[in-house]
């Protein structure tokens, strides 16, 4: 939907709109407390089996996250926290705001720009795995995965739903509360951060559970960009997708490699190349932006 779409139906733009409060016309603290709720409510959605099964071998399958009958299941949770997540930007909008504009603030677009969100945001972050990806090429390593349950997981549910609640919901309401999109990039990554200390819950160890929060946090700055910059969902759900899938990057067995001199390079080289094309691959006229821009 373009803007001539929107005056058509009596909305002047939502860029315009936005600025006057009336997309989702909210006060700062009541954003803060929404992004807290939908952050909660998608962990909590995790454990909502426990209240369900209470035999002792249940708990224990529940307790093991890499059981296809627990995946299945959490599969189900976060689709229900998504569903919520949705019914809770209903609520928030205005009064004049269409459904139409509500989904479009949330980067849920069907617009040409969709196949350049979907990709050059992804080129952009493939640059900060150079490294990571020429040491797997070297090695063989670079494959397809096997679709299946982890896979579906990993690759798919897991970014879609994370993405939807911490991007889609949380950053339309933090600015919308009157946060600034440098308060949002380096903000609201927060929530999506805190939300992974519940894996403390699960047994892990307190000082891995923190870097899981720094790492997390981190790429939640590069998401929260990503959807900023391009007003697209599916931006950080490829870059997000493709993250999960190289996973945080060897770089001991980079240094130790035979190759080094080929693979350190390509990880200066693209940590560079992210820095300084990231902003031009990610121009919001590129992809018709009249939300974030």
């Amino acid at each position: 939907r373009g803007q001539d779409g929107r005056k058509e139906k009596g909305v002047e733009n939502i860029k315009t709109m936005w600025e006057l409060g009336t997309v989702f016309p909210i006060p700062y603290w009541l954003s803060i407390v929404i992004c807290t709720f939908l952050a909660g409510a998608y962990v909590g959605s995790i454990y909502l089996w426990n209240v369900v099964y209470r035999s002792e071998k249940e708990r224990r399958r529940l307790g093991n996250r890499d059981d296809p009958w627990t995946i299945r299941r959490r599969f189900a949770s976060v689709g229900l926290a998504c569903a919520v997540g949705l019914g809770v930007m209903f609520l928030a909008a205005g009064p004049q705001v269409s459904m139409g504009d509500v989904l479009w603030a949330m980067g849920i677009r069907t617009d040409a720009t969709v196949l350049l969100a979907a990709t050059l945001p992804l080129a952009s972050v493939m640059l900060l795995f150079a490294g990571p990806l020429l040491h797997l090429v070297l090695d063989g390593d670079l494959q397809l995965p096997d679709f299946d349950v982890y896979c579906a997981r990993n690759l798919l549910v897991c970014p879609l739903t994370e993405e939807f609640v911490f991007r889609a919901c949380v950053v339309p309401l933090f600015l919308a509360g009157g946060a600034s999109r440098t308060t949002a990039v380096y903000a609201s990554p927060l929530f999506f951060g805190l939300a992974h200390l519940h894996h403390v819950l699960a047994g892990k160890p307190v000082v891995m559970c923190l870097f899981q929060l720094l790492y997390t946090t981190v790429f939640g700055w590069i998401s929260t960009y990503l959807f900023i910059r391009t007003g697209h969902l599916i931006a950080p759900f490829v870059a997000h997708a493709f993250c999960n899938y190289m996973g945080f990057p060897d770089f001991a067995g980079g240094y130790r490699h035979d190759k080094r001199l080929l693979i350190l390079p390509a990880y200066v080289l693209g940590l560079a190349g992210f820095f300084l094309l990231t902003p031009y691959l990610t121009l919001p006229g590129l992809y018709d932006n009249d939300v974030y821009s």
